[in-house]
C-alpha cells in the first residue's frame, strides 16, 4: 500500500527520499528529516530504526514522513494518518502542500494590499529600498574587509544601511547588547565611547576604545576579553535578557541546518543581521530615533497605522514560533526567563518613550500597547530608566497591564534607593521585577509586600546565591510577624 502510494506521490511530481542517507558519500540522517519538525527519531543514533521513515517533498519543501513498515504518515503540522486508502493519503499531501502555499500567498497578498492603500507608506519604503539598494555592493565590498570574530556578532539597522555611500557604521553586539560601533571603508574603526558605562555595568569590562584599528592590539584585546568571558558561561548583567532572547533566535534563524525553527529566516542586509525590535521599538529600527521625533511632529497621522502593521507582523512570528514549540513542550517563555502554561508571553515595552511627552506617548504608544495587552495571557511591561518615568502613572493605569519591570540603567542609584518607585506600583495592584545588587536584597524585602515580587539578583557563587535567598526569606519573615 505504500510502496503504491509513492509511486502516485512521483507520478504527481512529488519527491521521496530516505530519512537516512547510506552512500558512499554520506552515512547519516538527511538534513530534510532532521530539520523537519515532527520527524520523532532525530536524537537516534542507530541507522537501523531510520531505514523505514522516507520524506516526502514537494518544490523542495518537505511536507511529510512516512513509515513503510508502519503505514504512519506525519504531517509538518504533527497530525498523523494511516496509509490505508491511497488517493485519500495523496489528498491529505496535496492540501498540506496547498495549504503552506496559501499561507505564504496569503502573506503576501496582505502586504500587497496594505502597500495598494498607502501611497506614503508604498512611497517612503520604495525610497528606503532604493537607497539600500544603492549602498549594498558597497555595504558587501565593506564587509569583506574584515573579520567577524565570535562570540561579538554585527548589525546594520535601516538608518545606518540608508547612509552608507562611502563609509559604513555597524553595531557589534555581544549578546544581542551593543558594545561598540564599528565604522569605516577600507579601515576600520572600533569605538565603544557611547557604551562603556553600559559595558562596565553589564559584563564588567573596563576597556575604552576610540577610532582604534579592528586589527590593532587593542581591538584584540577588547574581542578576547568578550571571547573569554563567553568561555565562562557567566552571565554579569541581570538586565539585558530581551537582547540573549533576540541573539539566540537570529543565531537559530540564521542555521543553514539543524534547525530548530525550520521555515524561519531572518531578514539581513548584505549578509548583516538586522535589530528585532517591535511597536515604536521597530519604527525606530527603520527610521531611526531622530527621524521618527520629527515624524511625531510632520507626519503623526502616519506613525499609528505603521506601528500596527508592525505589530502585525510580529503576532504572525510570535504564532509560527510559538505553533513549533508546542509540538515539543507545553506554555512559552521570553527574555524575563519566566514561564507561562499559555502561548505568546512576552514584554512589552518602549524604549523610545524616554524621547516623547506624555501626550505623545498617549497618542502613539498606548494603542499599540493596547493592542499587544489584549492578545497577551500575562503582561508586563519593562521601563527603562529614568528618563521614561513620567509614563508610569499613565501605565499603572492599564487595567489589562499585570506587572512592570522597572530598570534603573547605568549610572542609576541601585534598586534600593528605588523604593517609592516599586511601592507606588504596588499600590496599583502590579506586580514587579527589579534587578538588584546583593545590597539590595534586605531593603527591599523589608519595604515591599513580598507578593508578586520578583527580584532578580546575580551570585558569584552557589552559596552566596544560598545565602541570598536565606536572607529574603528571614527577612520577609520578621516583616510578617511584626
Amino acid at each position: 500500500m505504500v510502496i503504491e502510494f509513492f509511486i502516485e506521490l512521483i507520478e504527481q511530481g512529488m519527491y521521496v527520499t530516505s530519512a537516512w542517507l547510506d552512500s558512499s558519500y554520506d552515512n547519516c540522517l538527511s538534513d530534510a528529516a532532521r530539520n523537519f519538525p515532527s520527524y520523532p527519531l532525530k536524537d537516534v543514533r542507530d541507522p537501523r530504526k531510520h531505514w523505514a521513515w522516507w520524506v516526502i517533498k514537494q518544490n523542495e519543501h518537505t511536507i511529510a514522513i512516512c513509515n513503510i513498515d508502519t503505514s504512519e504518515l506525519i504531517l509538518s503540522s504533527g497530525d498523523r494518518y494511516k496509509v490505508s486508502d491511497v488517493k485519500k493519503a495523496l489528498q491529505i499531501c496535496n492540501i498540506q502542500y496547498i495549504g503552506k502555499l496559501e499561507e505564504w500567498s496569503d502573506a503576501i497578498s496582505d502586504t500587497q494590499i496594505l502597500l495598494d492603500a498607502n501611497d506614503e507608506w508604498r512611497e517612503r519604503y520604495s525610497k528606503y529600498a532604493k537607497s539600500i539598494t544603492a549602498n549594498m555592493s558597497n555595504i558587501k565590498s565593506v564587509r569583506k574587509t574584515f573579520r567577524e570574530w565570535d562570540p561579538l556578532k554585527l548589525y546594520l539597522n535601516i538608518t545606518n544601511a540608508k547612509t552608507a555611500k562611502s563609509a559604513v557604521r555597524f553595531e557589534l553586539r555581544y549578546l544581542g547588547q551593543t558594545v561598540a560601533d564599528l565604522k569605516g571603508s577600507s579601515k576600520m574603526k572600533l569605538n565603544t565611547v557611547k557604551y562603556n558605562k553600559t559595558n562596565l555595568r553589564a559584563f564588567d569590562c573596563t576597556l575604552s576604545l576610540t577610532d582604534t584599528d579592528w586589527v590593532s592590539p587593542a581591538a584584540s584585546e577588547f574581542r578576547r576579553y568578550f571571547k573569554n568571558l563567553a568561555s565562562t558561561g557567566r552571565l554579569i548583567n541581570p538586565g539585558n535578557e530581551e537582547h540573549r532572547y533576540e541573539s539566540l533566535l537570529l543565531t537559530e534563524m540564521l542555521k543553514t541546518k539543524n534547525k530548530a525553527l525550520p521555515y524561519m529566516k531572518p531578514v539581513t542586509i548584505g549578509g548583516v543581521r538586522l535589530p528585532m525590535p517591535t511597536g515604536t521599538d521597530g519604527l525606530v529600527s527603520l527610521r531611526g530615533p531622530e527621524n521618527l521625533c520629527m515624524d511625531i511632529f510632520d507626519n503623526p497621522e502616519h506613525i499609528n497605522p505603521r506601528i500596527k502593521e508592525v505589530n502585525a507582523i510580529h503576532f504572525k512570528v510570535l504564532d509560527e514560533i510559538n505553533d513549533i514549540i508546542s509540538k515539543k513542550q507545553e506554555g512559552s517563555t521570553n527574555w524575563m526567563s519566566i514561564w507561562h502554561p499559555k502561548k505568546n508571553w512576552y514584554v512589552t515595552s518602549s524604549d523610545f518613550s524616554c524621547f516623547i511627552s506624555k501626550e505623545n506617548f498617549e497618542e502613539h504608544v498606548i494603542p499599540g500597547l493596547e493592542e499587544e495587552l489584549d492578545k497577551l495571557p500575562a503582561s508586563i511591561y519593562h521601563l527603562d530608566g529614568p528618563g521614561a518615568l513620567h509614563h508610569m502613572d499613565r501605565l499603572l493605569e492599564l487595567k489589562k497591564l499585570n506587572g512592570i519591570q522597572w530598570v534603573q540603567g547605568a549610572g542609576a542609584p541601585p534598586a534600593r534607593e528605588w523604593i517609592q518607585i516599586y511601592k507606588k506600583i504596588q499600590k496599583a495592584g502590579k506586580c514587579i521585577q527589579a534587578h538588584c545588587e546583593p545590597e539590595d536584597i534586605e531593603p527591599l524585602c523589608k519595604e515591599l509586600e513580598p507578593e508578586g515580587v520578583h527580584l532578580v539578583c546575580y551570585a558569584k557563587t552557589e552559596q552566596e546565591a544560598k545565602d541570598l535567598i536565606a536572607l529574603a526569606e528571614k527577612t520577609c519573615k520578621a516583616k510578617k510577624n511584626k
